[in-house]
């Protein structure tokens, strides 16, 4: 009997505290359908949590709020004005907007942990360093292996044989340093330097994605108005599966000539001049075999 009293008393007890938290959450939805309430004093630690994410690299936000949104019917933290700096402390990347998602196991324990961050409307900066690595907002890329450029169709293959079972290794082991479970960006602007500072393109209306979970890595990035001579549209996707043994990669480009294309691939273009096409190359990789398959897929226009 006391034991029973007991549970019932333990079950009142969760009830009550179970209908308070509905309470406190329908008043603040109800509180946010009038407009965002601004989160000034987590800002310092929301910029904190943001820095750590970039291994030390800076990170400012203008504005923070806590806002309703309409359309994912959730409460949402959300930024106005990022700024991410480069190891130099020069801006490297910029957004006007940014939605912000903090690990809620680490808010019960009084920290702040950025999980997500989704960039809206800025600026990216793609360069080069003095010793050939790569950055994208400042943060350093893995080493993409060096050689010299492919000549014909048969060095191609050699190459690509080489270099894709080595970006797979290396991105499962970065996969470990990745602290962000979900980073995007949409309606960028995407600017690449040569490591002397020199522009070599721009990517307009340019969007990427990159989701790491337990299986492996996507990451996907595309974008227009590519510079003279390079084509008008560019799309990557690489997707990495069980465990990161295995990678399907595609490389898509629209209106590229394809006399251009056969230029480079080191064969006969003679007879194609003036012929445009959407032209996607398509790569399966595994660690236990190298690449396993090429597809080349090419939809003509008229020329």
């Amino acid at each position: 009997m006391v034991r029973q009293r007991a549970s019932l008393v333990i079950l009142e007890i969760l009830g009550g505290l179970i209908l308070v938290v509905l309470v406190l959450a329908g008043l603040l939805v109800f509180r946010l359908s009038s407009g965002p309430i601004e989160l000034e004093m987590f800002r310092d630690d929301i910029e904190q949590g943001l820095t750590n994410s970039r291994n030390g690299r800076p990170v400012t936000v203008g504005d923070v709020f806590l806002e309703w949104s309409s359309e994912d019917k959730r409460v949402l933290v959300t930024g106005n004005d990022i700024k991410m700096l480069d190891s130099e402390g020069n801006v490297a990347a910029e957004a006007e907007r940014a939605r912000i998602v903090l690990s809620s196991s680490a808010l019960v324990m009084g920290d702040v942990e950025v999980l997500g961050l989704d960039l809206v409307d800025g600026w990216i900066n793609v360069a080069q360093a003095d010793d050939g690595i790569w950055h994208i907002a400042g943060d350093p890329l893995p080493e993409i292996p060096v050689g010299e450029m492919p000549q014909n169709p048969s060095e191609w293959l050699e190459r690509i044989n080489a270099v894709l079972p080595q970006i797979l290794v290396v991105l499962q082991e970065e996969k470990a340093d990745i602290s962000l479970e979900r980073l995007s960006y949409e309606d960028f602007e995407m600017r690449v330097f040569a490591s002397d500072r020199s522009p070599l393109f721009t990517l307009t209306e340019s969007k990427g994605l990159l989701s790491v979970t337990e299986d492996g890595v996507d990451l996907s990035m595309s974008g227009s108005g590519v510079g003279a001579g390079l084509p008008a549209g560019l799309a990557l996707d690489i997707d990495t599966s069980d465990l990161g043994s295995r990678m399907q990669a595609s490389l898509a480009v629209a209106q590229w000539s394809l006399a251009d294309l056969a230029a480079r691939l080191g064969t006969d273009s003679e007879f194609l001049s003036g012929v445009p096409a959407d032209i996607t190359v398509e790569f399966d990789t595994s660690s236990a075999a190298g690449v396993e398959k090429i597809v080349v897929k090419a939809n003509l226009a008229e020329g």
